[in-house]
């Protein structure tokens, strides 16, 4: 499991998820060169965006533990991925959906969760590199609610950008 941004703030920054995609592939890159027998290592990862509550649980063996709902969702997608493929929720879809091809699943049941609609993160797309600095700037002041007005701005600002 894997994390990113476990601080007090409430904004959840989209280069933070391009982080946690940016790792799920390089997982998966790496993999590929690790086999157990004659059978190749292979991932199945599950991402989604939310709160979690964090600690040390036990006295005699202390381990770092995470907890919420939202880290269930991540779990179940996982469950319901496919190896060597990064499955992630809508949520997840909106804030990192430009950077990467994504691929819609459609609605997949989760257990305990009900039917959710989810993607598959394919690979990332090249990134201008003014592009994503002026998009990181835009969400340093800004929460998760504000992504689509976020992606509105960035949109303007990549028209801008190539017709310079």
């Amino acid at each position: 499991m894997i994390t990113s941004k476990l601080d007090n703030q409430e904004n959840f920054y989209v280069a933070n998820a391009t982080k946690i995609a940016d790792f799920a592939f390089a997982m998966i890159e790496k993999s590929s060169s690790f086999k157990i027998g004659a059978h190749m290592v292979q991932f199945r990862i599950g991402v989604h965006i939310g709160d979690v509550i964090n600690g040390v649980i036990g006295k005699s063996k202390p381990v770092f533990d995470l907890w919420s709902d939202d880290v269930n969702i991540a779990s179940r997608l996982e469950d319901t991925g496919m190896p060597q493929k990064v499955h992630c929720s809508q949520e997840f879809y909106h804030v990192v959906g430009r950077l990467f091809s994504c691929e819609p699943r459609g609605r997949i049941r989760l257990r305990d969760k009900g039917e959710m609609e989810t993607y598959f993160l394919n690979h990332a797309l090249p990134r201008n590199e003014s592009v994503f600095g002026h998009l990181q700037k835009l969400e340093s002041q800004s929460n998760i609610a504000q992504v689509p007005e976020q992606l509105e701005q960035l949109t303007k600002y990549e028209s801008k950008i190539q017709q310079q």
